[in-house]
């Protein structure tokens, strides 16, 4: 990945999050949209990206968004 990867990934952050000034960031968009569009960036960085996978990784494999 490039800095130009990561900048797109800081600003898909940002589209789902807000300042709280008590809590920090909160997620408050949706997560399967959120989810959709970083496997976007991630297979512009890497045509091999395997988006199933890396879906039923985070669904099944028990990582779980806020």
């Amino acid at each position: 990945m490039t800095k130009k990867d990561y900048i797109k990934i800081s600003k898909l952050i940002d589209k789902y999050t807000l300042t709280s000034s008590n809590d920090g960031y909160k997620f408050i968009g949706f997560r399967d949209d959120f989810i959709e569009e970083l496997c976007d960036i991630l297979q512009e960085d890497n045509p091999l990206f395997n988006k199933n996978k890396f879906i039923q990784t985070i669904y099944w494999e028990g990582i779980r968004w806020i």
